[in-house]
Formats: structure tokens, C-alpha cells, sequence
């Protein structure tokens, strides 16, 4: 029993580890508005932003509305699947702080022509995405306006072997994030790709989106892959407002809880011998695995050291 214990907290703490050294950074990514100045649409997009960072679901989700037409607001906040829920708040809360200063009238230079009546804006962060409008938003899929970044620093050698692994890759995920929940669109994993590149990957969607409108919306984003940076960098993402993508060939994610639909129940009586033994096979394994995924990181983590250096450039198209 005492080796068990000793087993599951060695689990535990390299979990913990694990997490803390494999989150990127939160930074702004980019961000667009197109605010024109009316006081009683202001009132109700502030009131409107600054609630919506407290009501965030389990996911990281959020979608209110404020105010009646025409002054009617609608906004929605989605955080990272592997964020915790106070680091998710507090991205949602700087996000909103920064639509809530966007100049009157005004877009960052890059953005393409804009329609001033729209009174829309949105801002991705490494950790969320936060958008306001005048327009209903909740189970409409929307795919600009898109920012795409790419890695600067190293590109693949092999590069048609390096194509076909991360399209297999990024599709597989595309599907399986589209088969999530009402709660959660989101999957993620890796793959070898050629020359010892691994590739890690995440896709996900706007959790008010039907399944096949999340597959269609993260189709579009994978398309856009050749018109941005093409399949040369290890590193990229596609950002719209409906849906997301990113990979590197280095670790970014914390660990992601488990999907709440997955969990069960074990019942009493004789199951609780099976619960044991299975508890215990369980952590034994489990332990042994993360021991040797993490001395796998650590010499992954060596090798690309230094490569990351450097801003990545930002292209940006699309409107509203």
C-alpha cells in the first residue's frame, strides 16, 4: 500500500510539473473593432463585456446578451481548453478591458475596409477569444475575420512528408472536435513527423456550434494553411471567430481535464474489489507512461532549444 501511495503522488507531481513547463504565455495576439460612438450601445456593450468574464461555464464558455434593439449587444468569451478556470477569467477579464478601449471609428493597421454601422469587435489572446456585436451570434458560425501566425525561426526539411503528417493530423482533430459536446468542441494530439519533428496540434470551435458546422469551420481554417504560411514552418495557427488551430513541434498545452459527460459511477458490493484492482493496475501503468513521456519532453524540449526566438509575423484578412 505504501509503494501505491508513494506511486500516486509521484503521478501526481509530475503532473503538476508537467503542466506548469508546457503552457505558452498568455500574449495578445490581435485584435479588431469597428466601434462607432452611440452612448446607450456603449453602456450596454460595458455592462455586457465586464459580466462576462463571471459567467463562464466549466468550459471556459460564455454567450449573453444586453440591452434592447437597436442598442442590443451580444457577446461571447471562449478560453483554452487546458486553462484554469481563474487564469481563464482573468484573460477574459484583460480581453474585455481591451475591446472596451478600442478607439471610436477606429481598426489596427493591417485590417481590411469595415462597415462603421457594424459596431463588432474581437480579440484572441494565447488563452481566449473574447467578440462583441450588434448581431445575434450564438449557433452562427462565422469565419472572419481570420489572423494567421506561423513560426519563423525553423521550417520543415522535408516538407511534403511534413504536409501529410500534419494534414492527417489536423483533420483527424477537426473531426474529433466536432464530435464534442454542448459543453466542449475541442481535441488535441500528436505525431511523428519526418527528420524527428514531432507535431502537437489542437482544434477547436465555439461550443454553439453544430457538429458539422464546426468541421466546416475548422475545414476552412486548415485551408487556409498554404495561403498564409504554407506547410514550410513547424509551427503555426489559423484564428477566426467560430473556430481555431494551432501546431508546433514543441509541447504548449496543460493538462486538459477530462470531458464531464465521460465521467461514471462505481457501484457497491463486489465491485469494490474491481475498483481496487483496477485503481491500482491503473496508477501503475499510468505512472510508468508519464515517466516516459516526460523523459521523451525533456530530450525534445533539448533538441529545439533556441528555436523559438524571435516574433512571430502576424497576417491578417477578412472582415466582419
Amino acid at each position: 500500500m505504501g509503494v501505491l501511495i508513494s506511486l500516486f503522488f509521484l503521478s501526481q507531481v509530475i503532473l503538476i510539473n508537467l503542466g506548469s513547463f508546457t503552457v505558452s504565455s498568455n500574449e495578445m495576439i490581435d485584435y479588431f473593432c469597428n466601434y462607432t460612438r452611440s452612448n446607450t450601445y456603449q453602456t450596454n456593450r460595458d455592462t455586457l463585456l465586464n459580466s462576462l468574464s463571471t459567467q463562464t461555464k466549466g468550459y471556459g464558455y460564455s454567450s449573453s446578451s444586453e440591452g434592447v434593439n437597436p442598442d442590443t449587444v451580444y457577446a461571447m468569451a471562449l478560453c483554452r481548453a487546458d486553462i484554469e478556470p481563474d487564469t481563464c477569467r482573468e484573460c477574459i477579464i484583460n480581453a474585455t478591458a481591451q475591446l472596451r478601449s478600442c478607439p471610436d471609428g477606429k481598426a489596427p493597421t493591417g485590417w481590411p475596409e469595415y462597415d462603421p454601422d457594424d459596431m463588432e469587435g474581437i480579440v484572441w489572446y494565447d488563452y481566449c477569444m473574447v467578440r462583441y456585436s450588434r448581431k445575434a451570434m450564438e449557433g452562427v458560425m462565422a469565419g472572419d475575420p481570420r489572423v494567421f501566425r506561423w513560426n519563423v525561426q525553423k521550417n520543415a526539411t522535408s516538407l511534403e512528408a511534413f504536409k501529410d503528417a500534419l494534414s492527417n493530423l489536423l483533420n483527424d482533430l477537426r473531426v474529433r472536435a466536432a464530435e464534442g459536446g454542448t459543453g466542449r468542441k475541442f481535441a488535441s494530439d500528436y505525431t511523428a513527423g519526418p527528420d524527428n519533428i514531432p507535431i502537437y496540434a489542437f482544434t477547436q470551435c465555439t461550443p454553439d456550434l453544430s457538429e458539422q458546422e464546426c468541421e466546416d469551420c475548422l475545414q476552412q481554417a486548415i485551408e487556409d494553411i498554404p495561403n498564409c504560411c504554407g506547410f514550410g514552418p513547424v509551427g503555426g495557427r489559423v484564428l477566426k471567430p467560430s473556430c481555431n488551430f494551432r501546431y508546433e513541434n514543441a509541447t504548449f498545452l496543460g493538462v486538459i481535464p477530462e470531458d464531464q459527460g465521460n465521467e461514471n459511477t462505481t457501484g457497491g458490493g463486489n465491485n469494490n474489489t474491481k475498483t481496487r484492482t483496477i485503481i491500482i493496475v491503473v496508477a501503475s501503468v499510468t505512472t510508468f507512461v508519464i515517466l516516459v513521456i516526460v523523459s521523451f519532453i525533456i530530450v525534445l524540449r533539448k533538441k529545439n532549444e533556441g528555436d523559438y526566438q524571435g516574433k512571430p509575423r502576424t497576417y491578417v484578412e477578412g472582415k466582419f
